[in-house]
């Protein structure tokens, strides 16, 4: 069973392996909780729902209770999977307290293959002069409403704590989160489980594809960021957007129209998963936009271009330049900047300004082959010979054996 907080569109069904897992007669179960714990970020996004028959949309409580109800589930299932472990509603508590009652394994996923900056556990215990600073700051950024939502958040956490509705497994990819999590995973009782970042997983489950047939010859390839077009992750958090489509997509396009004349190469662009521009789209200047094909298209591009994505594991895997990108919004907000600086330190990457270019783009299309190895084994994998994570749930998880034996592309 996959429980899912947000929306569950096509991509994810593709993420977390689903299809492999059917073929190998697991019986899968996916509950679309976003509805209900999400509703007002879930209204903002434009990508579609799946509709495959496995999906159940939980909209409502009753919802929720009619789904664990259901006869397929008389039994406990053997094995939950979802990729969050720390409420920050009351709904999503409610969620994580019905799957404690059903299932006896539950797996949190902690592999995003991307530098985290918020996430590790000793930056929870914050003092009490950061929280009034914390306080402070969303009173006046976004009022009484925001408080309300800081508060819920808290009475949540400690509220998860006490009703103990962390997971049984932790499945980690990458060095870098199991020195962080590996110490509160032991002291809680939770086992970790190596397995890979969902990017690399991905490509070692499913055969690549080629590139599409209309580009023809030579191109770069960027990796599509969520918003400012559609929702992101800040309108989850209850923050503002810090770019705005008027600002952003024009001096995008000015650059695409710069470096295709200086390379005489063209852009295409990867659709980001939660967003849903058309294919052509003017916001890129009519580029062509592809949905749920990030991998071929960063496997046969010459370069990406991006602001820092998790699908920087792709660029990582086949070895591709990377151009990380910003503009003067980016900049004046001290937190998006400060992490855009400090991921792109990981690969030995230089961001450039949109609005205010270098002359040449030629002199950052390097890739730092020791930075790179790194990331290999901080973000994607610890393993040596690493498998995709359905066969981790399978046989690390739940105890089935295979003799077959993926390997890593090179």
């Amino acid at each position: 069973m996959v429980v899912y907080p947000y929306k569950f569109t096509e991509s994810y069904y593709r993420k977390f392996e689903i299809e492999a897992l059917l073929e190998r007669n697991a019986n899968v179960v996916v509950w679309d909780t976003g509805y209900w714990v999400h509703r007002r970020f879930m209204r903002a996004l434009s990508a579609a729902s799946s509709k495959r028959s496995c999906v159940t949309r939980i909209g409502s409580l009753a919802d929720l209770l009619r789904a664990a109800r259901r006869p397929e589930l008389k039994k406990r299932a053997e094995v939950v999977a979802f990729p969050v472990s720390r409420p920050s509603n009351l709904r999503e508590l409610i969620c994580l307290l019905v799957i404690k009652w059903r299932a006896g394994t539950r797996v949190e996923f902690l592999n995003g293959g991307i530098p985290l900056a918020a996430t590790e556990p000793q930056r929870r215990r914050t003092t009490a002069f950061r929280k009034l600073a914390t306080l402070v700051r969303v009173l006046r950024e976004r009022g009484l409403a925001g408080v309300a939502q800081l508060a819920e958040k808290s009475v949540t956490q400690i509220l998860s704590a006490w009703l103990s509705v962390r997971p049984t497994h932790r499945l980690m990819g990458g060095r870098s989160l199991e020195k962080l999590y590996r110490k509160d995973s032991e002291s809680n009782g939770i086992a970790v489980v190596s397995g890979s970042a969902w990017d690399l997983s991905n490509s070692l489950a499913f055969p690549g594809g080629e590139v599409p047939e209309e580009i023809g010859g030579r191109y770069a390839v960027l990796l599509d960021g969520a918003g400012p077009a559609g929702a992101s992750d800040v309108e989850l958090r209850g923050d503002e957007q810090v770019l705005t489509t008027e600002r952003w997509y024009p001096a995008l396009v000015e650059r695409f129209d710069q470096w295709e004349r200086e390379l005489g190469i063209r852009f295409v662009v990867a659709g980001h998963p939660k967003g849903a521009l058309g294919e052509h789209p003017a916001a890129f200047g009519g580029r062509r936009v592809y949905y749920g094909r990030t991998e071929e298209l960063v496997k046969h591009s010459e370069f990406v271009i991006m602001r820092f994505s998790t699908a920087a594991s792709y660029a990582v895997i086949y070895n591709k330049p990377i151009v990380c990108i910003y503009n003067e919004q980016m900049r004046a907000d001290p937190r998006t900047f400060r992490y855009l600086v400090e991921a792109s330190k990981t690969l030995g990457v230089t961001p450039i300004n949109v609005d205010d270019p270098p002359p040449s783009i030629a002199r950052y299309l390097t890739v730092n082959e020791d930075l790179y190895r790194r990331y290999r084994e901080e973000y994607l994998t610890t393993v040596v010979d690493p498998k995709p994570n359905y066969r981790v749930i399978l046989e690390d998880i739940m105890g089935q054996g295979s003799s077959e034996s993926d390997r890593w592309r090179e």
